[in-house]
Parts: structure tokens; C-alpha cells; sequence
């Protein structure tokens, strides 16, 4: 099985972003509109030249957005998830995909869709986002939200045929990288409210 290493800028996955940092994001994962399909390897590497978080956030984001009613795209992307988030909690300095994944495409059309429905919760994060509650957006603390990260991009699969669910834990993961991406720890601090809640919830019961 053929292997592809993506380099990320930094160890711990993170750069000095610009006040447009979602924005820019979207507009690097831009298909050409010379091609019908993108690969999930091209749509990676784009990505990737931002760091973990980056990485994570993007697959994430596409299953929040209208893209997760292709059908089994919401499964694909759960593993995407769950094979970049256990790679980036254990600090590697380079992530691995595999070939088969990486060959996998989608519609160039549908992908340009859900980047336009994305572009104004981008615009949103742009303009509240800041540096804040570093200790949230430390290298330790993106390890352990990676854990997280993994272990809902693991349930994926699993719940295809429950509605919305794969989405709810999309934006979830989404938020959470998008804190950790513009190294805005209130962000992080808020997307750990839902999973305690639920694991609280579970727990009573």
C-alpha cells in the first residue's frame, strides 16, 4: 500500500496567522475549474502547508458543510480525520496518508459549493478570532484535543445513517482545530462544551 508524507510547516502545527487566516484557508483549497474532480491527496496537501490544525479542520469543515449528503462522503472523512488527528497527537513531524485514500476525489463542482457555504462562518472567525488563553492553544493542549479529534472522527463511520450527527461532530472538531489554527484558546475553551455536555449526559443516564 503506497504511503505519501505531508510536511508540516512547524512541529506542533502552527504558524503566525493573518487576520484572514479561515479565509485565506478556503481560498488555498480553491479547485481549478479546469478539472471536474479533486483528490482528497490534493485537497491534503493544500492544507498541510498550514500545519495540523489546518489539516484536521479541512476535513472536518467539508462534512459541517452541504458536502456530507454525498453519500459515504461523511464516513471518508471520518477516517481522514481520525488517520491526520492520531498522527498529530503524537507530534509527528511529517503526517502519512495512505495511496487509497489519497486517490479518492470529489466533485470539483460540489467541493467550490461547500467552500461558498463556508465563507461566511470563515468571515465570522476572521473577525472574532485573536491570541488569547495561550495555554489552550499549547502544543500539549492541541495533542489532547487531537485525541478528541480522533476519537470523533472514529465515530463517523458508524453513525452514516443517523442524521446530522456526523455534521454535529464535524463542527465540533471544526471549531475546536479553527482555535487551535488561530491559536485563539476562548474558541477551544468554547468547543469543549458540547462534548462535556455529552459525556455528562451519558454518564447519567
Amino acid at each position: 500500500m503506497a504511503f505519501h508524507a505531508l510536511a508540516c510547516p512547524e512541529r506542533n502545527g502552527f504558524k503566525t496567522m493573518t487576520t484572514q487566516a479561515a479565509s485565506n484557508l478556503l481560498d488555498a483549497l480553491s479547485p481549478d475549474k479546469s478539472n471536474e474532480r479533486v483528490t482528497l491527496g490534493d485537497i491534503a496537501d493544500r492544507a498541510g502547508r498550514e500545519g495540523y490544525a489546518a489539516l484536521v479542520l479541512v476535513p472536518a469543515a467539508l462534512v459541517a458543510s452541504p458536502l456530507s449528503g454525498v453519500p459515504g462522503l461523511s464516513a471518508l472523512m471520518g477516517i481522514s480525520i481520525a488517520l491526520l488527528a492520531i498522527q498529530m497527537a503524537a507530534g509527528r513531524s511529517g503526517l502519512w496518508l495512505p495511496g487509497w485514500l489519497r486517490r479518492r476525489s470529489v466533485n470539483a463542482d460540489k467541493l467550490e459549493n461547500a467552500l461558498k457555504a463556508l465563507r461566511k462562518p470563515a468571515r465570522f472567525a476572521d473577525r472574532y478570532t485573536a491570541r488569547r488563553l495561550s495555554a489552550l492553544t499549547s502544543d500539549i493542549a492541541g495533542r489532547l484535543i487531537a485525541v478528541l479529534a480522533c476519537i470523533g472522527g472514529l465515530a463517523m463511520p458508524f453513525l452514516e445513517l443517523v442524521p446530522f450527527s456526523s455534521s454535529i461532530i464535524g463542527s465540533v472538531i471544526a471549531v475546536q482545530m479553527l482555535g487551535l489554527f488561530t491559536r485563539d484558546g476562548l474558541v477551544v475553551l468554547a468547543s469543549l462544551v458540547p462534548p462535556l455536555i455529552a459525556g455528562a449526559v451519558a454518564l447519567y443516564i
